[in-house]
């Protein structure tokens, strides 16, 4: 079996896992619903596969398929519970001009695809890492790799899991199922927007999206960086959305986020925006539920992660650990250094996005919206964790300011939020009757 097959396969596999724990946004588009059940599928299915690892199961198509039977049968009686009766609605595209740009989407979203699946993978943490991993569990049908040291353990499984499912269905390269990520991750920005403007808006903020560099090319070969931004920020619009359910369904996203990557602390502020809504709308049930999702995935991996550490005899320390009077002191020494490290990986790079993002804080405080004064403060405040971040890094990484390329990917989900945000606060500029 080719890798198209085997990815199409196990895209198709994901999609169906999930698809009744899209019932929680009980009225949506085929598409979005399509999407969301995507992420839900391919999150959701290696999570509960890894926890069946730790139980004493194997990783093979055996115990993936149990995995994915379970989260139908929890995704349907969850909706039996909540007794919601999902509708779909039709895409209703206003104009030629709207129809025409659809086809730009697509035809891009597909050029994406094909360079992912054809081009050979040459990323270096890709091929040491996620895809190695990938590799080594659909041969060996467990963690075994991990004796090789604790780099192979220093990231959550959910892309190496992705990946072993291709192999195991006989794919021969995984890189394409990145570009699924995008497509999924773009069906959620144009229902999420069109939900809260309409079909113009969203299909902008689709294109502003798909034509960043940035974005387009981590669609096209296997790093963590793509999927940990899809799932953040579609995690941030369902918890800002406000609908019935949408704050459970945020919080999932980003619990499932940091089964991607653990070690960005950018979950804190989804539990931010969890208790803001849940507080604003009185929905403490969901709110604590919500929580309770995201301190379960991550403390299931981080348990396990400090449990392999030890086995080898890896002294770790938390980030935290590092804050202190002699690291204020440290911090003070390198605040030039820290400066223009800061300027030169995670300013200049995205000037553009910043400006965009300068202006749009005006724009919000201005119209009084709280949906995006919400997304604001979430670009506010995860620059600021990201700035906090480098001067703590700079206290006990010895190479802190040689490595740039990982700062600017690590701000990577600030780049599609911020192009959302504007968008949105262009529709509140054009419609001065909505707050």
């Amino acid at each position: 079996m080719n890798s198209f097959i085997a990815i199409i396969g196990v895209s198709i596999f994901f999609v169906y896992s999930g698809w009744h724990l899209t019932y929680l946004l009980p009225s949506t588009s085929r598409v979005e619903r399509t999407g969301l059940s995507f992420l839900f599928g391919s999150g959701m299915t290696t999570f509960i596969w890894f926890v069946g690892y730790l139980l004493g199961l194997p990783f093979n198509l055996l115990t993936l398929g149990l995995s994915g039977l379970i989260l139908v049968l929890l995704g349907y009686l969850l909706s039996k519970f909540l007794k919601i009766k999902p509708t779909t609605t039709n895409i209703l595209l206003s104009t030629k001009l709207e129809k025409y740009l659809l086809v730009i989407a697509i035809l891009s979203l597909t050029i994406s695809f094909a360079i992912g699946i054809y081009h050979p993978l040459t990323a270096w943490d890709s091929l040491a890492q996620y895809d190695f991993r990938g590799h080594a569990i659909a041969i060996d049908h467990d963690l075994s790799f991990i004796r090789g040291g604790a780099y192979f353990i220093s990231y959550p499984l959910m892309i190496s899991l992705v990946h072993a499912a291709v192999y195991m269905l006989g794919g021969i390269s995984a890189q394409g199922i990145h570009s699924l990520v995008l497509v999924a991750f773009i069906v959620i920005i144009y229902g999420r927007m069109t939900s809260w403007t309409n079909s113009k808006y969203g299909i902008l903020s689709c294109l502003l999206v798909i034509f960043q560099s940035e974005i387009f090319s981590h669609s096209t070969f296997a790093y963590t960086n793509l999927p940990y931004t899809t799932f953040l920020v579609a995690g941030i619009m369902y918890i800002v959305s406000a609908g019935q359910y949408s704050i459970l369904i945020g919080g999932l996203l980003i619990g499932l986020s940091t089964w991607v990557r653990a070690s960005e602390v950018f979950w804190i502020l989804g539990i931010v925006l969890v208790l803001w809504q849940g507080i604003k709308y009185k929905k403490l049930t969901i709110v604590a539920l919500s929580i309770f999702i995201i301190m379960v995935m991550r403390l299931t991996w981080s348990t396990y992660q400090n449990y392999v550490f030890d086995s080898l005899n890896w002294t770790t320390s938390s980030t935290a650990s590092h804050f202190n009077i002699e690291s204020l002191g440290k911090i003070t020494k390198e605040i030039k250094s820290i400066y223009w490290y800061t300027y030169l990986n995670i300013i200049f790079p995205y000037i553009g996005i910043w400006f965009l993002s300068f202006s749009t804080t005006i724009a919000a405080i201005t119209r009084r919206n709280m949906r995006s004064i919400m997304m604001i403060a979430s670009i506010l405040l995860s620059s600021a964790m990201v700035v906090a971040g480098i001067m703590i890094f700079s206290t006990y990484y010895p190479s802190w300011n040689e490595i740039g390329d990982s700062a600017r990917r690590m701000v990577l989900f600030i780049i599609p939020l911020s192009l959302i945000a504007a968008v949105y606060s262009l529709y509140l500029i054009n419609n001065k009757d909505i707050k």
